[in-house]
């Protein structure tokens, strides 16, 4: 900060300008914790994190970046609106690889530059003119996505699993009118299709169902399929990615008893990746300017009924029975706030779902 107060005041001025409130570590008070920990405080309090970056990549935090560079990723690993500001001029090494990082042609942000504080101020005025309309929309409920999840029809046998998420910011996804597009259509088909996706298979029949609020496209004759996967997006924003996880990775079904008595976990995981891809190509399809940024999320299993959870397929001579009736089973007890990158870099995310999962099976007895 030291030889930088111009710019920064004049940051501070623009956000007031736009009708925010600026949240900086100089107006902090004594407080009795670390200035790294009330610095990355900050960081979760704000709904736009501001990254500006000089010539100078200033001190090293604990974690063995720059301060600067630590606040920036942890405000990318929360979803939060990041916006991007580099002065022009030269740059030492260590804020040449934060301003490359945070402008990063697929992984960064739309950056602008400036040479004054002047200048500054207008881009940071500009850019929140743009954005706080927008996180001034009402949040999501996190009851709507949780029903939503545990809508599953009671009537099938095989376990379905359902990936349900909802941006956090209420506003609508899809266009109703679009929902008899076929072209609409066939991009969902693609998405699904996409060997990096695998929600669908060109084998099996796919057909498509328009509701008034709801775009829903099914593979499979029925949910007894062990190919059935079903895709729904309504208006509102929800997304919901049904897939069969009932011995898929098995070859021989018919001799092997624990097809049917036992709920593999390999299958199980398998299936969230493929969800989670499916949900985070939706997102991308739907929302490529990343208007939302931060989703509730869930996951949940139904049909379990009487099977156990095995983490190997080892065949048995006898196997267990689960005794209890509960038929849905949700690895959240409500919707967790996840950012869109956590979804699109599916294996973390997908091995605390199965994880959850595979608790809530074992103690469900």
């Amino acid at each position: 900060m030291e030889g930088y107060e111009a710019y920064r005041e004049q940051a501070r001025e623009a956000i007031q300008a736009a009708g925010a409130r600026a949240l900086q570590v100089e107006d902090q008070p004594s407080l009795d914790t670390s200035p790294r920990n009330a610095c990355l405080a900050l960081v979760d309090a704000c709904d736009v994190f501001l990254l500006l970056v000089a010539g100078r990549g200033g001190w090293t935090a604990p974690s063995g970046l720059k301060v600067t560079e630590e606040e920036f990723h942890h405000a990318r690993s929360s979803g939060k609106p990041i916006l991007v500001f580099l002065e022009e001029g030269d740059r030492d090494p260590d804020a040449a690889r934060l301003a490359q990082a945070a402008s990063d042609y697929t992984q960064g942000r739309l950056r602008r530059t400036y040479g004054n504080p002047e200048e500054l101020g207008r881009e940071v005025h500009r850019a929140l003119d743009e954005l706080i309309p927008a996180l001034r929309s009402p949040l999501r409920n996190p009851s709507e996505v949780q029903a939503a999840l545990l809508s599953f029809d009671r009537t099938q046998d095989d376990v379905i699993l359902r990936v349900c998420s909802g941006p956090q910011a209420q506003g609508e996804l899809l266009d109703v009118l679009r929902f008899d597009d076929e072209a609409l259509h066939q991009e969902i088909y693609r998405m699904g299709h996409d060997p990096a996706v695998g929600i669908f298979s060109y084998e099996e029949p796919k057909e498509a169902n328009v509701a008034r609020e709801a775009l829903t496209i099914i593979q499979g004759r029925d949910r007894g399929d062990r190919k059935y996967s079903r895709v729904t997006v309504t208006t509102s924003g929800l997304m919901l990615v049904d897939t069969n996880v009932t011995g898929r990775t098995r070859q021989d079904p018919i001799r092997d008893m624990g097809t049917v008595l036992v709920l593999l976990e390999d299958d199980v995981l398998q299936g969230v990746r493929r969800a989670l891809k499916a949900t985070a190509a939706l997102y991308d399809l739907f929302d490529p300017h990343r208007r939302h940024e931060r989703v509730l999320l869930n996951a949940a299993l139904a049909g379990v009924g009487y099977r156990t959870w095995q983490r190997e397929a080892v065949r048995r001579q006898t196997y267990g029975m689960r005794m209890s009736d509960g038929y849905e089973l949700a690895a959240f007890s409500e919707p967790k706030l996840v950012a869109r990158q956590e979804i699109t870099d599916s294996d973390t995310l997908g091995s605390r779902i199965v994880g959850l999962l595979r608790r809530e099976v074992e103690s469900d007895r």
